[in-house]
């Protein structure tokens, strides 16, 4: 009794799909810890043309690192608006005061808007912009 064996030749290998995009939502004091920072407010200025993100700087060691990574600040409806040069050109110094200006480009964020600050995959919980 003879068997026929028959090569079957395996499946192409298929990467498995990308994860979603996560978002991990951090508070206030995680900020201050992981980058020195603490965050005082978002206002809207210039008629509604720019939003200033003003901070203080705890640690300008930690803050360095933040700067390089040039967070944006994103609406509850998507909208995201980046300043990466003002980022790039600030210079944070512990116990210093700094802000960074947003344009504001056809007005997403307006006084009373929630407005978070996005670091990479991390969000700061919302605040209300001013």
């Amino acid at each position: 009794m003879a068997l026929a064996v028959t090569a079957i030749a395996a499946p192409a290998w298929v990467p498995p799909p990308p994860l979603p995009h996560v978002m991990v939502w951090i508070s206030a004091s995680t900020v201050r810890a992981q980058y020195g920072i603490k965050v005082e407010r978002v206002g809207v200025l210039a008629a509604g043309q720019l939003v200033e993100l003003r901070f203080k700087v705890l640690d300008s060691t930690k803050a360095r690192q933040l700067f390089e990574l040039a967070p944006s600040l994103r609406t509850e409806t998507g909208a995201r608006l980046g300043a990466r040069a003002a980022w790039r050109r600030a210079r944070p110094s512990d116990d210093g005061w700094c802000s960074v200006m947003f344009r504001n480009v056809g007005g997403e964020i307006e006084p009373g808007s929630r407005v978070s600050l996005a670091i990479g995959g991390q969000r700061l919980e919302p605040l209300v912009a001013k």
